[in-house]
């Protein structure tokens, strides 16, 4: 949502900004209609930048929330009976080929949260 807002006010800083430009470039007759047009062209090319550079902004953004949510699962869950990493003999982590032939899954006392 803010992502679109920022869009938003950025679009609309910029058309004010083109528009004060070509009302510039009017009224000043030293400025050539060519050099208008580029200027112009720019203006607007920095505002896609502007866009872009908030987009890319905002999925960094996301990303790193959702990397900061799996730490601090990892981090706050405990391993699994029997598993590598809780196993202190050192047990190989390969499984057979034939695993899982059949198998279940029980959940109790299970909560879930959003941060």
């Amino acid at each position: 949502m803010l992502q679109h807002w920022l869009e938003v006010v950025l679009n609309m800083t910029v058309g004010i900004l083109a528009v004060i430009f070509v009302a510039l470039a009017t009224q000043v007759r030293a400025i050539g209609a060519g050099s208008a047009g580029v200027g112009l062209t720019s203006l607007m090319a920095f505002g896609g930048l502007l866009n872009g550079l908030v987009r890319n902004f905002t999925h960094l953004e996301t990303a790193t929330g959702a990397l900061s949510r799996l730490r601090s699962l990892i981090e706050k869950a405990p391993a699994p009976e029997g598993s590598a990493s809780s196993d202190s003999a050192g047990a190989s982590s390969e499984l057979s080929p034939d695993w899982p032939a059949q198998g279940t899954i029980e959940m109790e006392n299970v909560s879930a949260c959003y941060e």
